[in-house]
């Protein structure tokens, strides 16, 4: 069965294999794309925190990103729009949508948001774990919440039809932006606070304002976020089945996460550290009952449904 994952990391592979001088990166992956059945993803800019959010560095990783897909366009091809997605799945290429985990280099420059879409942008999350001039991470104060650029900044990606992600939010920027935000936004990376007491996972009441605005949740497989002593892929779909259990079958999908290239693999989740795996989570739901037409919704019709109504 085809799977969207919400949110990868490569480019953080990419960038960090070419700051050594090593190129041609992407196939590898594309090659556990391919084998995992993994049709489309977000594959964010994550600026890495010795580089202080930097401005040149997050554009650096962009454009290292941007440069292997383009080498790779046989396989793979950005897309921008719903309609282009469409026309990468008639074309059978993996459809990437290109995102920024954070957007702590804009500073106090809310406009550059233009620019960032302009460059091909179409999802974007207003922190990553910090705090910044727009909001307040996972691991900011717990009594900041989004700021008042933070709001314009919220009006803005709304408008230009940009996907919101509050995935690394803390709980008070998680609120604001149920109150500002008009249209669905999406938790692409985050799991059940009550299954895993992860400061990055969603509390019941939380999950169901997703529900409440149309958006998606993707499950997350870094194992921090599963369990908090024994994490494996039988309790990623724990988290999934919560999820369901809570608010339906509408408003889940899968957002794996997986940062096998910076981590070795024995703190990952064992036979599920990559996107080769992925269809094993597609067998553990089978296996539970749940029957194909409830998996495809799981798998990527969710998140589609969703990047129908934001991506125009």
């Amino acid at each position: 069965m085809r799977i969207f994952d919400a949110h990868c990391d490569i480019f953080t592979d990419i960038i960090q294999k070419r700051d050594i001088g090593i190129k041609n990166v992407l196939p590898k992956h594309i090659d556990n794309f391919k084998k995992g059945n993994v049709f489309g993803s977000i594959f964010v800019v994550w600026t890495e925190e010795e580089y202080s959010f930097s401005q040149k560095r997050s554009l650096d990783i962009l454009k290292a990103g941007v440069e292997e897909i383009k080498l790779c366009s046989k396989d793979m091809t950005i897309t921008k729009s719903y309609k282009e997605i469409l026309s990468a799945i008639d074309e059978g290429k993996i459809f990437a949508i290109l995102g920024l985990e954070g957007i702590s280099f804009i500073k106090d420059k809310i406009d550059y948001i233009y620019d960032l879409y302009n460059l091909g942008i179409r999802h974007i999350s207003l922190t990553w774990n910090e705090e910044n001039l727009l909001a307040t991470g996972a691991l900011g104060s717990k009594d900041r919440g989004v700021t008042r650029l933070g709001i314009e900044a919220i009006n803005i990606i709304e408008s230009l039809g940009i996907i919101l992600d509050v995935s690394h939010l803390n709980e008070k920027s998680f609120w604001d932006v149920y109150k500002y935000a008009k249209k669905p936004f999406i938790a692409s990376h985050s799991n059940v606070y009550n299954l895993c007491k992860n400061g990055r996972n969603l509390k019941d009441d939380q999950i169901k304002a997703i529900k409440d605005v149309g958006g998606v949740i993707g499950i997350n497989a870094w194992p921090s976020f599963v369990d908090e002593k024994n994490a494996c892929i039988e309790k990623v779909v724990d988290h999934i089945e919560y999820v369901i259990d809570l608010i339906g079958l509408d408003y889940v999908g899968l957002g794996f996460d997986f940062c096998e290239f910076k981590s070795p693999k024995e703190i990952l989740i064992s036979n599920f550290y990559d996107h080769s795996y992925s269809q094993s989570i597609i067998d553990i739901l089978r296996k539970r009952g749940h029957k194909d037409d409830e998996i495809r919704k799981i798998a990527y019709q969710n998140f589609l449904r969703v990047l129908k109504e934001i991506l125009v």
